[in-house]
């Protein structure tokens, strides 16, 4: 397997122009080990890409690059509806070489192919998700910590 297709998810308040938004994010990513660094690679979002010297580390850039992406159109755009339609255009858009390759581990997978990694072998299945999906949600007030915003989460897809 050229690289291992992963489910993750994205949640956190983002301010914008007058308005603060909730946003759900899940979405696909390939991580690889290329070059001695880890890798992952949006598939839907397909315009990120970081890296890592771990999986951990290569997560957490990946997850701070979603969030950096989704900083800007909120101080780009002027209302909270055309922050909805640039997320929604981000997440949708797709990497079309890795969603076949993405596919193509993620049958491999299902087929029973071994994975041989501790990081990726400790991730919980998740056999739904066929399709990413985007949530983006006007807040009438700032959420606390306790309402789960700001808790990324990556999985195995399967």
């Amino acid at each position: 397997m050229k690289g291992f297709p992963l489910i993750f998810t994205f949640k956190d308040v983002i301010a914008g122009n007058g308005y603060f938004a909730g946003v759900f994010i899940k979405g696909h990513v390939l991580m690889k080990n290329e070059f001695g660094e880890w890798w992952m690679y949006g598939v839907s979002p397909g315009a990120i890409a970081e890296s890592g010297s771990t999986q951990e580390e290569a997560n957490l850039k990946f997850n701070q690059a979603i969030r950096w992406v989704l900083s800007s159109f909120a101080q780009e755009c002027t209302s909270f509806d055309e922050f909805q339609r640039e997320v929604d255009k981000f997440v949708t858009s797709a990497s079309l070489p890795d969603v076949a390759e993405w596919e193509e581990a993620r049958n491999a997978v299902r087929a029973g192919s071994q994975i041989n990694d501790t990081f990726i072998g400790k991730l919980e299945r998740d056999e739904t998700s066929d399709k990413p999906s985007v949530f983006v949600k006007h807040l009438e007030q700032v959420p606390k910590a306790s309402d789960g915003y700001a808790n990324p989460e990556i999985k195995r897809a399967a």
